[in-house]
């Protein structure tokens, strides 16, 4: 799969860390607050992405959006299979990763 043009540095690093399995890489594009909404619902980021991280990655991207901070691809999964989900990243005044959307995407 061919890799999308994120809108920032630190969105294009985390993608490419999860891709790659690396939870290292991943966690250190993160404000040490980040939080994370699935499908709306807040969830502790860090528990969530230590199991997630080198168990789910992206097997193909549909769309990247204008700002490059949301991605809408298939998702392979180990627990759930594969399914259409999307990526939304915010970032805080410093440039680190401070919230993350994702769920199921129509």
């Amino acid at each position: 799969m061919e890799t999308p043009q994120l809108g920032h540095p630190s969105i294009q690093a985390a993608f490419e860390a999860l891709q790659a399995g690396d939870k290292a890489a991943w966690f250190a594009q993160f404000s040490a607050d980040a939080e994370l909404l699935d499908d709306g619902q807040p969830l502790a980021f860090r528990p969530f992405f230590e199991n997630a991280i080198g168990h789910e990655r992206f097997v193909s991207i549909d769309a990247v959006s204008l700002d490059g901070h949301e991605l809408i691809g298939t998702i392979e999964t180990e627990q759930w299979g594969s399914f259409k989900a999307y990526f939304r990243f915010s970032l805080n005044a410093e440039g680190k990763l401070n919230k993350l959307e994702i769920g199921r995407a129509d």
